[in-house]
Formats: structure tokens, C-alpha cells, sequence
């Protein structure tokens, strides 16, 4: 099987992928988002040399950063593919969606999920309203983004308020998400079509969990409602190969509190000791026959 592998090839998930392709039966090439071309009005999609719908499947990793321009009609050229009939994971709907923290945090609200309270504005005089009808305690976010990376937890009002005036300038929205206590920990849950492999995280310099921060993780075996929760989020946003972050308070309470339509499976394949890459190629080739 020809699959497509929208990430270059000197990063360690292609490599990994390569790997567990040896036994699989699979030929994977490496595509640059950079270098998509779509043509009209053949609606023929190209990378570089290659013809995208020559490949069996298309596994989209993360997108660079790119104008606004570049993004859409990245995920305009990847959609021509996919309606041609190219079996993408995820679908372009999919990356697009989780890529949006507000857009996805809707979509799994209105599946009836649990997500702690959000609210998201843009102007300054939306703030401390914002902030006060979140219990005075929120965590800000970047709308896009992942990793930890951008977020701050703020609890007094006038320090909110002096955020947002440091940030407007640069044309961002403010995410305020009300802050809950997980007791420092969260739970990162792998969700390949309806299969779950899961993990603990710690936060060790400070209250956020994320690996990539230096957080410590651990095996968690998951129970049937744990399994369902991550699988019904994962769906909410069209993705059947998903990271799906969620916080679990000391009452037992669960939140989903992200998904990611590209995760990383480096540090989970590590600490529960499975073939990540492996699993993945597998059910590509599962949905594809």
C-alpha cells in the first residue's frame, strides 16, 4: 500500500512510521505541505512530483506555520483530494476544526461532552466581564496552539485586563477557560478509530501536564466511560486517529479539555511500551481495503 505522509523526512514520526512499514507492507512517502498544487479544472492536487491520488491514503501530521493565505488553501488542496476520493486521515475538516480550540470545544459541548466553561472575545471591554463571570480564576489560552505552549493562569482581574491590552495589538482572541483543579495531573488518551491507549500526566515546574514541558506520565489502564469519552470526543471533531486531553477532578468529574488532530505518539509509545506507529498503519490499511 502507496500511503502519503504529510510530514518531512527527517522527523522522527516519519522515520518511526518507516519503520513499522516494514512489516506492513506499506511504502510511505514523505509530502510537503509547501509544495501543494491543485489544478483547475482537472482538480488534479500535486506535491512537488508527486500526484497525491496515486496514493491509497494520506495521514496528515501538523501543519506549518504558514499566512492565512497558505493555510486555507492547504486545507482547500487536501479537500480536492479527499472529494476525489483519496481516503485522508484526518480529513482536512478534521485538522481544521481541532486546530481551532473554540470551534472544537463547541463541537464536543454539543455532543453533550463535559468541557470546563470558556469564553472567548476580542475586545478589551469583554475582558473583566469575562473573567468575572469564570470565578475570577482562569487559564488563557491561545485559540491555536498546543503543547502548553502560550498558556498562563490568571487571578486577578486587573492582571487580566493588562493581558489582554499586551496582546490586542497583535490582532489575537482572547480564550479565558475557567480554571479547575485536576490535582496537577491530566490524562492524555490516544484514540485510533474506536481503540484508546492512555496515560497519566504529571505537571512537575508548574500546573500544566504537557510532556513537552516536563511533565512526568505513566501507564493508566482505562475504564469502559474513559474509553467512550475520548472516542465520542475524538468524533465530535471528525478525527479518528486523535490525542484527546482530559482533566479529571477529585470527585471523579471528567472534562475534555482539547483534541488534536495530529498528536505525537513518541512519548506514549515509551511509557506503555506498544508499537504506536505500528497500530496506526494498521488501521489506515483496515480502512482503505
Amino acid at each position: 500500500m502507496k500511503i502519503g505522509v504529510l510530514a518531512p523526512e527527517n522527523t522522527w514520526h516519519f522515520r518511526d512510521l518507516c519503520r513499522a512499514s516494514e512489516n506492513e507492507r506499506c511504502d510511505l512517502v514523505s509530502v510537503a505541505y509547501s509544495r501543494l498544487l491543485g489544478g483547475i479544472p482537472h482538480s488534479d492536487v500535486r506535491s512537488a512530483d508527486q500526484d497525491l491520488m496515486s496514493f491509497e491514503a494520506l495521514l496528515t501530521r501538523a501543519m506549518p506555520a504558514g499566512s492565512l493565505e497558505q493555510v486555507i488553501f492547504r486545507m482547500d488542496a487536501l479537500w480536492v483530494a479527499q472529494q476525489q476520493g483519496l481516503f485522508c486521515i484526518n480529513s482536512p475538516k478534521a485538522v481544521e476544526t481541532s486546530v481551532d480550540k473554540y470551534l472544537s470545544l463547541v463541537r464536543i459541548s454539543r455532543a453533550g461532552l463535559p468541557v470546563p466553561d470558556t469564553l472567548v472575545c476580542e475586545n478589551h471591554r469583554d475582558v473583566g466581564d469575562a473573567f468575572d463571570r469564570l470565578g475570577s480564576d482562569v487559564v488563557i489560552k491561545p485559540i491555536f496552539g498546543s503543547e502548553g505552549r502560550g498558556l498562563i493562569r490568571i487571578n486577578e482581574r486587573e492582571l487580566a485586563e493588562r493581558y489582554y491590552r499586551f496582546i490586542e495589538g497583535m490582532g489575537s482572541v482572547l480564550y479565558l477557560q475557567r480554571f479547575v483543579d485536576f490535582g496537577g495531573e491530566d490524562i492524555r488518551v490516544l484514540v485510533i478509530g474506536e481503540s484508546c491507549l492512555a496515560m497519566r500526566r504529571r505537571g512537575v515546574r508548574d500546573w500544566r501536564n504537557n510532556i513537552s514541558l516536563g511533565g512526568e506520565a505513566e501507564p493508566l489502564v482505562m475504564d469502559d466511560d474513559l474509553t467512550a469519552l475520548a472516542v465520542s470526543a475524538a468524533q465530535a471533531v471528525g478525527a479518528e486517529f486523535a490525542g484527546v486531553d482530559i482533566g479529571q477532578t477529585a470527585d471523579g468529574r471528567r472534562y475534555i479539555l482539547e483534541v488534536n488532530a495530529a498528536p505525537g505518539w513518541r512519548r506514549i509509545s515509551q511509557v506503555l511500551q506498544v508499537d504506536v506507529a505500528k497500530q496506526l498503519l494498521q488501521h489506515i490499511k483496515r480502512r482503505v481495503s
